[in-house]
């Protein structure tokens, strides 16, 4: 078949190979976001894979970016970057009234796979890591631009980077919030609750034999046992056992307890 007017696209010379050439740049641009949408139609997809497929887009376009093989315009890269953040943004950054959901749950999510970067760990503990403490904690998004203060004081003018928010603590101040929703008023002065541990073994069990300070205390102690992989958060997880089942593991445990109330509710979201 000959489809007039578009035949000297499929002719080998000029016309075929520029046409080849304007097919690889859309795929260069479109290619990372038709991946990603496939792998989050899997079934076992969890609110942590979320995060960790947007990552990969903005990696790779980062990566293409530098290359620049097929010498895309510097405007339409600046656009695609625009573009991408603002939807990076709107889905990850902009969430606090869903307790950092996305970010939460990729940090919470204990991973199956080595970690060779964190080297002041035991050897025997890193085949337990995969997400903690990885770099991408401190450069959430690749493609970002720092945000440049720009200040004067009389005559001197001085520029300075305001670095993103550490991963770890949005996490860290996501579960807190967590925490304090699950006790909400019961132990409020001027609440009318006579036996606070009473209505808390109703709200939630695991909770009823602290009160509020002291679970504080012990999620802040657990998360950063965590994140050093300690026990008990150096269990590995099962091949049949999902991210929520292995926090649901630790609740029993007196080492893991407040965190894996915590951490669970986040897995809720699938």
């Amino acid at each position: 078949m000959i489809l007039q007017g578009l035949s000297a696209l499929f002719m080998p010379g000029g016309p075929k190979f520029l046409f080849e050439v304007a097919l690889s740049k859309l795929l260069q641009v479109t290619g990372p976001w038709a991946k990603g949408l496939r792998v989050l139609e899997a079934a076992d997809v969890t609110v942590d894979h979320l995060y960790y497929v947007f990552l990969g887009i903005m990696s790779q376009h980062q990566e293409d970016f530098q290359k620049n093989e097929y010498r895309l315009n510097l405007n339409t890269m600046e656009g695609i970057r625009r573009i991408a953040n603002g939807r990076f943004n709107e889905l990850v950054n902009e969430t606090l009234q869903s307790h950092d959901l996305y970010v939460t749950a990729f940090v919470c999510n204990p991973g199956a796979f080595p970690c060779r970067a964190v080297s002041f760990l035991p050897t025997n503990q890193l085949s337990y890591l995969d997400y903690r403490n990885a770099p991408v904690y401190k450069d959430i998004n690749p493609l970002t631009v720092p945000t440049i203060t720009i200040s004067r004081t009389g005559s001197t003018i001085a520029c300075s980077k305001q670095p993103p928010k550490d991963m770890v603590e949005r996490a860290g101040l996501a579960l807190q919030r967590i925490l304090k929703h699950e006790y909400a008023d019961v132990y409020e002065a001027g609440s009318g609750v006579s036996e606070p541990a009473a209505v808390m073994k109703q709200r939630n069990p695991a909770l009823s034999k602290y009160t509020p300070f002291e679970a504080l205390l012990r999620l802040r102690q657990q998360f950063k046992s965590y994140l050093c992989a300690q026990d008990p958060f150096n269990r590995k997880r099962q091949s049949t056992q999902n991210t929520f089942q292995w926090w649901v593991a630790l609740e029993d445990d007196e080492l893991a307890d407040v965190l894996a109330v915590s951490t669970k509710f986040t897995f809720f979201h699938v």
